[in-house]
């Protein structure tokens, strides 16, 4: 936290880093925290550490977290990655129907964003629309060519077990070959 002084910014996007790079996910959440006491306001503090606290299993408070980050920056030119996050969020908390209808606004903002592709297959496969995923399987691996359900497992950030395998069992389920 030296580094980083008292700026927010920097605080919250450090502690974004080590989360995702350096899977550190609670000296991330700490420089996080540390940047929401200086400025409680920093939308994309909340937004990220919504997106840490998704990776570390705690869905819950994701949610708290991204809504908080929306409501401080409604027209936020970012708004599809927190709409991502929080159906990420929604998806691990079997709230399925929310997580497409969530991630659907998110393409609509940015439909290049491939983790948005991915929680809707996902969420789709999970709530029994399989023939709904076909369509955004063949976007995402547009996206990301080469995607498998072993390559997703290597290079996923969820840490939490129950998440990553409910996220792979969703995109098996929408199609994602192995």
């Amino acid at each position: 936290m030296d580094v980083a002084g008292q700026d927010p910014e920097v605080l919250w996007l450090s502690g974004y880093t080590q989360a995702y790079f350096g899977e550190t996910l609670d000296t991330g959440l700490s420089l996080i925290a540390r940047a929401l006491e200086l400025d409680p306001n920093a939308a994309q503090a909340w937004a990220f550490s919504g997106w840490v606290n998704t990776y570390k299993g705690r869905a819950d408070k994701a949610v708290e977290h991204f809504e908080r980050a929306m409501r401080l920056s409604p027209i936020d030119p970012a708004a599809y990655r927190t709409r991502a996050g929080m159906a990420f969020a929604y998806f691990f908390l079997h709230r399925f129907d929310g997580a497409i209808d969530l991630a659907r606004m998110a393409l609509q903002e940015n439909p290049r964003f491939s983790p948005t592709h991915r929680v809707l297959a996902a969420s789709l496969g999970q709530a029994g629309r399989v023939a709904e995923a076909q369509p955004v399987i063949r976007s995402l691996l547009d996206l990301v060519p080469g995607l498998t359900i072993d390559r997703f497992m290597k290079e996923t950030r969820f840490r939490y077990p129950a998440y990553s395998n409910l996220m792979i069992d969703g995109l098996r389920k929408a199609g994602l070959p192995e």
